[in-house]
């Protein structure tokens, strides 16, 4: 059986506590840790820093920090892609791997005139994907002849030290892609199998030595925000994946929170995920419920302040 691996999320600058970003990002850099996180996600959100930019930081500053970066191909062309990697591993020579997602916020796709619809924006992912792959395995030439993308023998050498684990987000899995998929959770009881290997969720975790406290921690940690929630509801609007469609549909018909399924951190936008509330213990047995399903790995979103929190769970769901 597959051994079940954790991705953790770096913080993103969201404005309203911007004086203090920097020293979360710098406190959360140097509490991850290789044992309990393959990789930490840097996300695409941020409208002013550089996954990048923010990825060197990090690896700057903490030897076991290995990112998992963000990829839209409304930013880059794929070869400059290629050259960044080459760098990062150059530099740090480490593992790192990509989060490779079809769109952005409608806002931000309206402002740069990326007008192709939602099956055109997969269709430019995949040529994205493939003209990445063509450089890896230690290969210095690189070929691709695509709808989006045409590359004749573009060259890198060396070559790439190491091969890049390519994750997806916001597409379904599919054979034409190879590697991993995220999506996100639903409650328990409307939960499917996974599709295959590869497969994994995208959920937060708030835990502690009992539910009470974790319950009251959600409260303090994600408060109520009116312009969070107006961000919610645009940007939700504005998504067209399944699960987005589906999220739709069960705000509607489910206004309570559950502790396999609370949105109170989803809902006011501190967060981009569902989150599990519960005890140590409590967590643990709801990530071995889900990871039961099939699915390989958490990419696990908390507060930068939750470290021993989310570590005590993930110790003992080991355990199960």
């Amino acid at each position: 059986m597959t051994k079940t691996f954790f991705i953790n999320v770096a913080p993103s600058n969201d404005r309203r506590d911007e004086k203090g970003f920097h020293s979360q990002l710098d406190h959360y850099v140097g509490k991850t840790k290789k044992e309990f996180f393959k990789y930490t996600l840097i996300t695409a959100g941020d409208k002013r820093l550089d996954p990048w930019i923010v990825a060197q930081r990090a690896m700057e500053r903490n030897p076991e920090f290995h990112p998992l970066i963000a990829v839209n191909p409304l930013h880059q062309h794929p070869f400059h892609i290629v050259k960044k990697l080459a760098s990062l591993q150059d530099f740090y020579a480490r593992p790192m791997a990509l989060n490779m997602i079809p769109g952005s916020f409608p806002n931000e796709m309206s402002a740069l005139h990326d007008e192709l619809s939602f099956a055109e924006r997969f269709s430019r992912l995949k040529d994205f994907s493939n003209v990445l792959k063509d450089f890896f395995k230690e290969k210095t030439t690189g070929s691709f002849q695509g709808q989006y993308y045409q590359v004749t023998d573009a060259k890198l050498f060396p070559p790439l030290k190491d091969d890049v684990e390519l994750f997806y987000s916001g597409v379904a899995a599919t054979s034409e892609l190879s590697g991993n998929y995220v999506k996100g959770i639903k409650p328990l009881s409307e939960m499917k199998k996974s599709e295959g290997k590869g497969q994994g969720l995208l959920l937060g975790i708030c835990a502690r030595a009992t539910n009470e406290e974790a319950q009251a921690s959600m409260q303090k940690l994600y408060p109520q925000d009116r312009k969070g929630q107006m961000l919610f509801d645009m940007v939700l609007g504005g998504h067209e994946t399944s699960w987005s469609q589906w999220m739709k549909d069960y705000l509607q018909r489910t206004p309570e929170e559950r502790d396999d399924f609370n949105l109170i951190a989803m809902k006011n936008f501190w967060t981009s995920a569902p989150f599990i509330v519960g005890s140590y213990d409590e967590c643990a047995g709801l990530l071995k419920k889900y990871s039961d399903y099939g699915y390989e790995f958490f990419i696990t979103d908390f507060h930068h302040e939750d470290f021993l929190h989310v570590e005590e769970c993930i110790k003992r769901f080991r355990k199960l």
